[in-house]
């Protein structure tokens, strides 16, 4: 009753009020919430997946993980957000497969998440990223530009790596501009 509820409420202050309410009844035990994950309104499923982030129970995690492949790039972004909290710092490997979706939106919601997270392993993920082929260039600036922000060796030594490049493609010389950036912003 409460999801339908939700379903149908138009204003957000309540539907802010029934998602706390449903993380709270779901807390001990998600799965009879993540039943609803498939509901074919993109809205419902999408705040499915934001009560079931917050019961912070492990069984909310493989439901919400499986969204990471939902037609709705809205519901995707949720998950994202969702997982944070349920994965603690596992997260980072899920926010750095968000870099790789084809929607814009998704992707900047993971930079926005890993910019965001205290979690060590974070440069680790970052610092590996920008090897890989199947991210795209503005991703990899942002990742350079969320590296510039943290302050350890490791990270200082790959962004001067990068920015004494010598390499003659456009994207090469765009990521080194933005790795000499990020080292002087950092100074």
């Amino acid at each position: 009753q409460l999801v339908e509820q939700l379903a149908d409420e138009e204003n957000p202050a309540y539907r802010r009020v029934l998602i706390d309410v449903l993380a709270e009844t779901a807390r001990r035990n998600p799965r009879p919430l993540a039943a609803h994950l498939a509901d074919s309104r993109w809205y419902v499923v999408r705040n499915i997946a934001i009560a079931l982030g917050r019961t912070g129970h492990r069984h909310a995690t493989g439901p919400v993980r499986a969204l990471l492949k939902h037609d709705d790039h809205r519901v995707r972004i949720e998950a994202l957000r969702a997982l944070v909290p349920l994965l603690r710092q596992d997260s980072v490997n899920v926010l750095l497969e968000g870099l790789r979706d084809h929607h814009e939106r998704v992707r900047q919601a993971a930079l926005t998440l890993l910019r965001s997270s205290e979690d060590e392993s974070v440069e680790a993920g970052l610092l590996e990223a920008l090897d890989t082929a199947d991210i795209g260039i503005a991703e990899k600036k942002k990742l350079i530009e969320i590296l510039g922000s943290r302050r350890s060796e490791a990270v200082r030594a790959a962004l001067e790596r990068i920015a004494g490049s010598k390499a003659l493609r456009s994207a090469a010389r765009e990521l080194r501009d933005a790795a000499r950036q990020a080292l002087e912003d950092a100074t």
